[in-house]
């Protein structure tokens, strides 16, 4: 049973959390005011994606962000994100929590899609490379692709979760220590920057679509996933976890055809 006064510490730090978030969001321009609500910001795409080493190819590859940066490189790109990676015991409990079991399913689900483990196919690669995965759903077409962040699928679900700070209260139960750890990282400008750019793309209207992408100016689109500012959040996510899993993320995105609406089919196309 959680004490009163915990209890108490626990809702408020939430409470300051939110504000912070708040905060932030309150000096950005309303997510409505975009002159094209279905575009990328190519400045703020370009920006993130070099903060983190992140590179573009022409086609579907296997390449990670270890392979693409080095491992010294990298180390720094982690080491300036000024993240406290939590404890493995708290690491394991925030991938296990029986107290909050959807939380922790959907992190477990989304973790492998953002960096395929060492004993991933190329052929995971590759479609990580895209930010694409597998369709689960009843009825999809065999070999059916869509974004990681349509809207029903493990990545976008755990978003939710980190949004309603369920993902903090699961933090506690792992310690406070990993709670404190978690709430350091979201409230940091860089991470609340990019979550803000995050949401503005995802709530375009193709940001919605199966293919969650945007458009960027050079006729290309880029699924949310591999746009710059959502891989640098993403990536700052990861680093709470291990600095294996920021390894193993792509190292080299691959564009869209935004004229098909980014469709693409098993085996990967870009």
């Amino acid at each position: 049973m959680v004490h009163a006064p915990v209890k108490m510490w626990r809702l408020l730090t939430v409470a300051v959390c939110a504000l912070a978030l708040f905060a932030h969001a309150s000096t950005a321009a309303p997510f409505g005011m975009a002159e094209c609500p279905h575009t990328c910001d190519d400045a703020e795409d370009a920006r993130w994606a070099a903060a983190v080493g992140l590179e573009t190819c022409d086609r579907a590859n296997n390449k990670t962000l270890l392979d693409v940066v080095g491992e010294a490189r990298l180390r720094q790109i982690v080491a300036d994100l000024h993240v406290t990676p939590f404890e493995p015991e708290a690491a394991q409990c925030m991938l296990s929590n029986t107290k909050f079991p959807r939380a922790s399913e959907m992190l477990r689900e989304c973790v492998p899609l953002l960096s395929p483990p060492h004993n991933a196919s190329n052929m995971d690669r590759q479609l990580a490379s895209m930010g694409v995965m597998r369709d689960p759903r009843a009825g999809a077409s065999q070999g059916q692709l869509i974004s990681l962040c349509q809207p029903e699928m493990p990545c976008k679900v755990f978003n939710r979760f980190l949004i309603n700070m369920t993902l903090v209260e699961e933090a506690f139960e792992c310690g406070h220590e990993a709670a404190l750890r978690l709430l350091r990282t979201v409230v940091s400008k860089d991470f609340a920057e990019t979550s803000l750019l995050a949401v503005a793309m995802q709530n375009s209207v193709t940001g919605h679509t199966d293919n969650c992408y945007c458009n960027l100016k050079n006729g290309k689109g880029v699924r949310g996933p591999m746009y710059g500012p959502i891989f640098y959040a993403n990536l700052k996510l990861l680093a709470l976890i291990s600095f294996d899993l920021v390894a193993g993320m792509p190292g080299c995105r691959v564009l869209c055809d935004s004229n098909t609406g980014c469709n693409a089919t098993f085996p990967a196309v870009p």
